[in-house]
């Protein structure tokens, strides 16, 4: 069987079963030009040669093709829209390739005279290869065109809940300038200050307590594995139990001022009722007896 592109007349031998008997779309190698071919292509052939050659019968010959042409286009089943859509931007790309080809082609070599062009033959297994790969394109264009749409709606998703630079760094610059004290005013700053150096210096002798401290619980296990300190640590440790005397002996007389002021605070002194004078007369000594 003879494929005839009808854009740029190049011809095809291709077996007989390439074509099913509905008819399927063919495309041209050389100008990528898409068209519909029934089973039976001899017929228009034998159609248009007479034509060539008898200019009276041109009108009737192009009507039965026109009519075949149509018989084809109605017997052709209807494209998936994905499908037509991604075969129109397939043809507009490659119509603008050519386009672009043919306009280099044409600025440097204006002075000098345009070649004919030459119908490269085309094998039959080229042309079965070529089919059999459009075949597998239309299978797999819905999928393609079902992932893309997933792929796309995905897309939108992440973009609409992952959120802009914009929004990070004016978050962030909000952020800085309030832990700054940037939008307080100078009393409200000399507080904060002050309450700083407070916590500063409460923290600071905390841990110069805990520094002095440590040392005195842990004197045996110092002077065991540091035996050249013993009479250093025997000092500080008989100073430490003195500040311990001491500091006990501090604390029980500000409990005794304590327990005496509320003591006094609980329980007030009534004043004294006068009541009749008594007098007390001692007893006589009893008399010696006389001799």
């Amino acid at each position: 069987m003879r494929l005839i592109c009808p854009k740029c007349n190049a011809q095809y031998d291709v077996s007989s079963d390439a074509i099913p008997a509905g008819g399927r779309d063919v495309q041209c190698s050389s100008c990528s030009h898409t068209w519909f071919q029934t089973e039976k292509p001899a017929e228009a052939a034998s159609v248009v040669a007479p034509a060539a050659h008898t200019p009276t019968a041109a009108p009737a010959a192009q009507s039965r093709v026109v009519t075949q042409v149509e018989n084809a286009v109605t017997k052709r089943k209807p494209l998936d829209s994905s499908i037509a859509d991604i075969l129109r931007q397939e043809a507009a790309r490659e119509q603008a390739a050519a386009e672009a080809k043919v306009a280099e082609q044409t600025q440097p070599a204006a002075e000098t005279p345009a070649e004919p062009r030459r119908n490269d033959p085309v094998t039959a297994e080229e042309t079965r290869r070529r089919i059999s790969m459009m075949a597998e394109e239309d299978t797999h264009a819905p999928a393609a065109v079902a992932a893309a749409a997933t792929g796309a709606v995905s897309d939108d998703t992440n973009m609409r809940t992952v959120p802009s630079i914009d929004e990070i760094n004016q978050q962030l610059r909000t952020r800085s300038q309030s832990g700054d004290g940037a939008n307080l005013t100078d009393a409200e700053q000399q507080e904060v200050v002050q309450r700083r150096g407070f916590r500063r210096g409460f923290s600071f002798m905390l841990i110069l307590i805990a520094l002095a401290i440590a040392p005195y619980i842990f004197a045996d296990q110092i002077v065991a594995k540091f035996p050249q300190v013993a009479e250093p640590m025997a000092a500080y440790i008989e100073v430490m139990d003195n500040l311990r005397l001491w500091l006990n002996d501090q604390f029980q007389t500000l409990r005794g001022l304590i327990a005496e002021y509320t003591g006094s605070a609980a329980e007030p002194t009534e004043p004294a009722v006068p009541g009749p004078a008594v007098e007390s007369t001692a007893p006589a000594a009893p008399a010696a007896p006389s001799e």
